[in-house]
């Protein structure tokens, strides 16, 4: 327990316990395996390596590698010019700016706002509370948080659950196969492909593709200019303009407006509430209930039940 002020310039190892009140400055290396309790402000130059506890409440400034494999809980601001590899958990309250890779393999807790140029991958969890800017990549196979705005430049790959609460936007592709839950507006620019569910809080605008297999929920805006597929549900709480392509085989449930150019075909269940625009086809093979009006110009098939509340405009055929 120091209360004054330690400057060491070579190594600083405590095993069990290092509890500074003062402040330290270290050049070279700080390894602390157990607990790491810096309530000061801490310099250190080359390496900060904590296996298991890291709490800094202070400042931490770090030049080239800060490695943490068990807890990294950061309350001040912390520059990273090079490296920030924590696998278990990063607790950072404060401002957070790494130059080259952030990895967080479990745990990625961002109070406050996170730079990364290059590399952000997340294996685990990704909760950054504050803003993000991603110039590269940003890779979370379980969760992203994003509380505030992110900015990522080119690729967003989450495989389990990315959870947007802010602003997102992603130039050229953002894949979630499990739960991709944006709550402000999401701007996307080339490829949206959700496998399991796609919850659109916000606006959402697409140029080339949307493909979710499973669920897509969206209750604000959606815009897709080619592609819409959705296998298990599609349900659609806004505004829903695609050009091209809305297949959904179990469910698609519209509350808002649609209006696809091309193709509608629904084997399952296609439940309009709101009204629909389909310029060639729409085929539903067991149930199409339409509460609001359709407008259909060439051909409308429905080999068991055509429940229509509303009015429908067919030009061209209507079998049942």
């Amino acid at each position: 327990m120091f209360v004054g002020r330690l400057q060491v310039e070579e190594l600083v190892s405590a095993e069990r316990i290092l509890m500074f009140v003062g402040r330290i400055q270290a050049e070279e290396l700080v390894s602390a395996e157990r607990i790491l309790m810096f309530i000061g402000r801490i310099h250190v130059e080359d390496l900060v390596s904590a296996e298991r506890i890291l709490m800094f409440v202070g400042r931490i400034q770090v030049e080239e590698l800060v490695s943490a494999e068990s807890i990294l809980m950061f309350v001040g601001r912390i520059q990273v010019e090079k490296f920030v590899s924590v696998e278990r958990i990063l607790m950072f309250v404060g401002r957070i700016q790494v130059e080259e890779f952030v990895s967080v393999e479990r745990i990625l807790m961002f109070v406050g706002r996170i730079q990364v140029e290059e590399l952000v991958s997340a294996e685990r969890i990704l909760t950054f509370v504050g803003r993000i800017q991603v110039e590269d990549l940003v890779s979370a196979e379980r969760i992203l948080m994003f509380v505030e705005r992110i900015q990522v430049g080119e690729f967003v790959s989450e495989e389990r659950i990315l959870m947007f609460v802010g602003r997102i936007q992603v130039e050229e592709f953002v894949s979630a196969e499990r739960i991709l839950m944006f709550v402000d507006r999401i701007q996307v620019e080339e490829f949206v492909s959700v496998e399991r569910i796609l919850m659109f809080v916000g606006r959402i605008q697409v140029e080339e593709f949307v493909s979710v297999e499973r669920i897509l929920m969206f209750v604000g805006r959606i815009q897709v200019e080619e592609f819409v597929s959705a296998e298990g549900i599609l349900m659609f709480v806004g505004r829903i303009q695609g050009e091209e392509l809305v297949s959904a085989e179990r469910i698609l449930m519209f509350v808002g407006r649609i209006q696809v150019e091309e193709l509608v075909s629904a084997e399952s269940i296609l439940m309009f509430r709101g009204r629909i625009q389909v310029e060639e086809l729409v085929s539903a093979e067991r149930i199409l209930t339409f509460i609001g009006m359709i407008q259909v110009e060439e051909l409308m098939s429905t080999e068991r039940i055509l429940m229509f509340l509303g009015r429908i405009q067919v030009e061209q055929l209507v079998s049942t």
